[in-house]
């Protein structure tokens, strides 16, 4: 085998910067069979190469723990990702076989599971109804990421990558009181 040593870690402050009982008010449904936590930015959803302790599923776990006292130790597993830099609702599965429903319905169409995403943006405001597309790749080295994006204008099919079209629709776009424009 192989033995990895991280001299610098790369570190994710975030995570720290929450106390217990902040994390404790993130969790916002705890079911038998998974739990929703609302994700802050800066918080990784899966553990960095170098940092298997700064991330989601540990903070999230304790403070499960602390919130159910008395039970065994939580078990979480991360049914979808997040982005470091993106806040919003984790499901964390609390068994096996969640997890693996919860997968097999973000697969299939059938699934009916919708993700939305608000993003703030500068710039010129985009029309409510707007289709933006652009290219996405399948996994470059065969694991869940990373991932390649490219304009809908790419040339894509001489690529050594497998490519999907992606498809984003703006809901909304609004003002913010800051200056930027809310993208639903």
């Amino acid at each position: 085998g192989t033995l990895r040593v991280h001299t610098n870690p790369r570190h994710f402050p975030a995570c720290s910067r929450c106390g217990p009982a902040s994390w404790a008010k993130r969790i916002i449904r705890v079911h038998s069979d998974f739990v929703a936590v609302d994700k802050p930015p800066g918080v990784p959803s899966a553990p960095h190469v170098s940092n298997g302790r700064e991330w989601l599923i540990p903070y999230a776990a304790a403070a499960l723990d602390a919130l159910l006292p008395g039970t065994s130790p939580s078990i979480l597993r991360p049914c979808h990702r997040l982005d470091i830099g993106t806040s919003g609702i984790i499901l964390m599965a609390r068994n096996v076989n969640f997890a693996e429903h919860f997968r097999k319905l973000l697969q299939t169409k059938a699934g009916n599971i919708q993700k939305w995403y608000r993003a703030l943006v500068s710039g010129n405001p985009i029309a409510n109804g707007t289709v933006l597309r652009h290219w996405i790749s399948k996994s470059v080295f065969g694991r869940p990421g990373p991932m390649l994006i490219a304009p809908s204008s790419a040339a894509v099919s001489e690529s050594n990558h497998v490519w999907r079209d992606a498809i984003t629709e703006v809901s909304e776009c609004k003002r913010t009181p800051g200056g930027c424009w809310e993208l639903l």
